[in-house]
């Protein structure tokens, strides 16, 4: 089985920043379980000020988990509303038919009332 770590770290960065800046979106790529595996690129000054603090940086984090989770089921990319409101996308990393994280995309905010998934809502224990 591939894992994350024997990912090139180098090559991840170099996708995420350049997909970052073709898309004016923020890109993170987190493991499997959640923990970031490239540098975070076009992070709004918002996201950024919420992953200082202690506790919303927890929950920024549970939001990418589950938002991973949520595209993992699927195998499809899945589009939330994170613990602060704001609109992201995952999308799961499948290296040699093995999942092995997720790029996580977004920090937006719609300008239509759009139905999405209440990600930390989705399983009631994940609220916390």
């Amino acid at each position: 089985m591939i894992s994350a770590s024997a990912l090139n770290s180098e090559l991840i960065n170099k996708i995420a920043q350049d997909f970052a800046q073709a898309t004016g979106l923020a890109v993170v790529v987190v493991n499997i379980h959640g923990d970031e595996i490239s540098e975070l690129f076009n992070f709004t000054p918002f996201c950024q000020l919420m992953r200082q603090h202690p506790q919303h940086s927890t929950r920024c984090r549970m939001s990418d988990r589950c938002g991973g989770l949520e595209a993992s089921k699927s195998d499809q990319p899945c589009i939330y509303r994170c613990h602060a409101g704001l609109t992201d996308f995952s999308i799961p990393l499948v290296i040699a038919g093995h999942l092995v994280g997720f790029v996580l995309c977004g920090q937006v905010r719609l300008s239509n009332d759009v139905e999405l998934v209440d990600i930390l809502n989705v399983d009631g224990s994940l609220a916390g």
